[in-house]
């Protein structure tokens, strides 16, 4: 009876641990999908944004995710990709040029996002990578609560 115990012990550790290896498994490769945020525009389009908005494809783009583009988006395209000639421009019409908002880290191309509001885009590679914390959290937390069966 004693090692039929230990061997049921060894099992469920040897499956606990398995799957604690899984979770980190899917976990890293969540954070390594979110350091990849940046390198996702163009490198010459960005230099010139401030730190905060490089990995910010709503600056540009309608969506976090990139797509169709914004006004402002638009106004870089049709001014041969040069930041420096939107700087006056106010792409959004919102009552601040494209270079207040950019200093205060807001968005010129969306008309909510002001200096005064700030409104940024909600980055999905966080989002989901926080959602997968909670999940491998929750999921252990489950299996302490119930060991599976041998």
């Amino acid at each position: 009876m004693f090692k039929v115990s230990i061997r049921m012990l060894e099992t469920k550790v040897k499956q606990t641990t398995i799957y604690l290896l899984f979770a980190l498994l899917i976990f890293m490769l969540v954070i390594n999908l979110s350091s990849t945020t940046e390198s996702r525009a163009i490198p010459e389009y960005v230099r010139d944004l401030p730190k905060g908005l490089k990995g910010v494809c709503q600056v540009c783009h309608v969506r976090a995710s990139g797509g169709p583009l914004n006004s402002y988006g638009d106004d870089f395209e049709s001014s041969g990709r040069r930041t420096s000639a939107l700087s006056d421009l106010d792409s959004d019409a919102d009552g601040f040029s494209n270079a207040e908002e950019l200093a205060a880290g807001s968005l010129p191309g969306d008309q909510d996002s002001t200096p005064t509001s700030k409104k940024k885009g909600i980055n999905l590679y966080l989002l989901m990578g926080g959602a997968s914390v909670l999940l491998i959290i929750a999921s252990v937390a489950f299996m302490a609560r119930n060991p599976p069966d041998s």
